[in-house]
């Protein structure tokens, strides 16, 4: 357990020092986060007082939060696959892996920052929501961070999967564009799920951002408490249990094929 400890934080510590010693581009890419908040006053606009969004205190209370989701969303499935790329890029990929250090403490102490980041990313998005367009948010603070924990560690999962892939395939990946599109689409980002026509609105009840966008909203724009959404913080808690352990055991049996072919440093 120290030793993961340990790792995690040398990298953690690695990384923020790297990131942070490029202050404009650090502070471009917390603009650019805001941005993406204030590009949806707009289309809030057109949408108007749709009855739709009533209940989430309107389009735009609700895209500002499906937002911060998915944001949180390819940040956590992203950072697993960057890290191992970064790494081999710069050519520190086979010394990573020569270390003692077990598999686990080195796959999340590569993405450590990349998860810290996108939680701050997450209440950036919420903050600049509140600041710039008067949002009001009403729930447990307490109850948002379980809610944003839970979903988050769904989301580890599929990063898991996205870096096993990169470790096999090098480039692209399948899972990014599926995943994330069905997320975009079918998840309830941007429009609720009951819009869809019901042929093809059962697909977003499969997607982890379904339950966790549902759950941030109702805690933060109802005011509802977190047992008010007891269903799903069960199926998040669900959904962890099956796709974390599948999605580590895939990882661990991706580096172990390319060990075996020997490509595992190969670009």
């Amino acid at each position: 357990m120290n030793e993961v400890i340990n790792c995690t934080r040398a990298f953690f510590i690695r990384d923020a020092q790297n990131t942070l010693s490029y202050r404009f581009d650090f502070l471009y890419s917390q603009v650019a986060s805001v941005a993406r908040t204030l590009a949806l006053w707009l289309p809030a606009q057109l949408v108007g007082d749709n009855p739709l969004f009533k209940s989430h205190g309107g389009f735009l209370a609700y895209s500002v939060t499906g937002s911060a989701m998915m944001g949180l969303f390819m940040a956590s499935y992203g950072g697993f696959a960057s890290a191992i790329s970064s790494e081999r890029g710069v050519g520190t990929l086979e010394a990573v892996f020569a270390t003692r250090a077990p598999l686990g403490a080195l796959l999340m102490g590569g993405s450590s920052w990349a998860l810290v980041r996108s939680l701050f990313d997450v209440a950036l998005n919420l903050t600049a929501g509140m600041l710039l367009f008067g949002i009001e948010w009403r729930g447990s603070v307490l109850g948002l961070m379980l809610v944003v924990l839970l979903t988050n560690l769904t989301f580890v999962a599929f990063g898991f999967l996205s870096a096993a892939f990169t470790i096999v395939y090098k480039r692209g990946d399948p899972f990014r564009l599926f995943v994330g599109a069905a997320s975009a689409l079918f998840g309830g980002v941007f429009f609720p799920v009951e819009v869809l026509p019901k042929m093809i609105s059962w697909v977003g009840e499969l997607l982890p951002i379904t339950h966790g966008a549902r759950a941030l909203r109702g805690i933060a724009l109802e005011g509802h408490s977190v047992s008010a959404h007891w269903f799903e913080l069960v199926v998040l808690a669900g959904f962890s249990c099956v796709l974390l352990p599948f999605g580590w055991w895939t990882f661990y049996k991706a580096v172990s094929l390319a060990k075996q072919d020997g490509t595992l440093f190969h670009y």
